[in-house]
């Protein structure tokens, strides 16, 4: 056989490395693996106890191989018993295995390996969990010469290249499952690291944020907005990405933000942030993440919402209206407007709802008032 060169090498490793992006590299990599170690077969193999989520790629130009392997022999393999007792990442010969004349009377062998020509082999696992193991195999035929100890150290210096992309395959499954789940929240969503650098957002939350609605923007990657709004959302992200005492992860928070004083309408928005645990994006980023959710709030009031929070604070008929105003999101200058009455005026009344309902800021009454809304609907039922 032909020594390998460096050039085969690297190129392998290059392909390698671009299935870890696209699977369907994978079979051209294990077929280059293939013609690197002069073997008649090659695969990577995850094998689990549940047959569904069994894969393997495969050099054996056979379609149909993964659908025989697993309906037929996926647990007749005697090959995985021995490979769950071994050391990560060590590659090892058949004989390290099992005994190889023992292994040669089992069914196995001689209806699945031996009709593929599947004589010695080395062999490496890369990964293991409870119940599945990934490994490497690389086997040569009935005449062909048995792998050698330059071969062992070939196969271990392709080992990592193969971990590591099995690691970024899955990272890119959870990256393009959460991509889709993003695309389809009924919500705003983004995950931002600690310092607000945004790592992915959903077309809703892009919307917003580019509307008129709002003084959140997007800056060089990073959330944007005036401090005393930005702070807020920051101490909340650094909270829900931080390990407090113990361990234990930082829960977030939330804050009502009130649309641009631009809008003709103004509304109110829910921001939550909160942790997200095993975030795809952590060995990236090189941190914990978070996930910021917007919600536009419903300001629409109930029929009998006015008499019943005047009933339920002790209000005027005045306090009342502008109470009614103000949770269905009207500005306060837009009230003073609605009910007629100057400025200084509502500025009383506020100052009054806020002594009669225990309040201190127009965001705190807002949500007050509609935390008793349900009450009118158990009233009217």
């Amino acid at each position: 056989m032909s020594e390998p060169t460096l050039a085969n090498v690297t190129d392998l490793i290059g392909k390698i490395y671009q299935a870890a992006y696209d699977p369907q590299y994978w079979k051209i990599a294990i077929e280059e693996m293939r013609e690197l170690f002069n073997s008649s077969a090659a695969c990577l193999t995850n094998h689990t106890n549940d047959k569904l989520k069994t894969w393997a790629y495969s050099a054996n130009p056979d379609g149909g191989y993964l659908q025989k392997y697993v309906e037929q022999y996926t647990l007749a393999n005697p090959l995985l018993d021995s490979l769950s007792t071994t050391s990560l990442k060590t590659v090892l010969y058949d004989g390290n295995l099992f005994d190889i004349s023992e292994f040669r009377r089992s069914e196995f062998w001689n209806d699945w390996m031996k009709p593929q020509d599947m004589y010695a082999g080395l062999c490496c696992k890369i990964h293991q969990t409870r119940n599945s193991i990934m490994f490497v195999d690389v086997r040569r035929g009935s005449n062909q010469t048995d792998f050698d100890q330059k071969d062992v150290e070939l196969l271990s210096l392709l080992i990592p290249h193969f971990e590591r992309a099995s690691q970024i395959n899955d990272r890119m499954m959870v990256f393009n499952a959460l991509d889709n789940t993003f695309s389809r929240l009924p919500f705003g969503a983004m995950l931002v690291s600690a310092d607000l650098r945004i790592l992915a957002i959903n077309d809703l939350a892009q919307e917003w944020i580019d509307s008129s609605e709002t003084e959140i923007k997007i800056r060089n990657g990073f959330l944007a907005a005036r401090p005393s709004i930005l702070n807020q959302i920051q101490n909340l992200a650094a909270d829900a990405c931080g390990l407090h005492i113990n361990g234990v992860s930082g829960s977030g928070g939330h804050l009502v933000l009130e649309s641009s004083s631009d809008c003709a309408h103004p509304t109110e928005y829910l921001i939550e942030v909160a942790p997200l645990f095993d975030a795809p994006f952590r060995e990236t980023a090189g941190e914990r993440c978070a996930m910021v959710m917007f919600k536009k709030m419903d300001m629409g009031n109930l029929a009998g919402f006015e008499e019943h929070i005047r009933s339920i604070f002790k209000l005027s008929r005045s306090e009342a209206r502008l109470a009614v105003l103000l949770a269905a999101g009207s500005s306060l200058k837009d009230a003073a407007f609605q009910v007629g009455v100057k400025n200084s005026t509502t500025r009383t009344y506020l100052e009054r709802l806020f002594r009669k309902t225990g309040t201190h800021q127009q965001s705190q009454l807002v949500a007050l008032l509609k935390n008793v809304a349900p009450g009118l609907l158990k009233k009217a039922g």
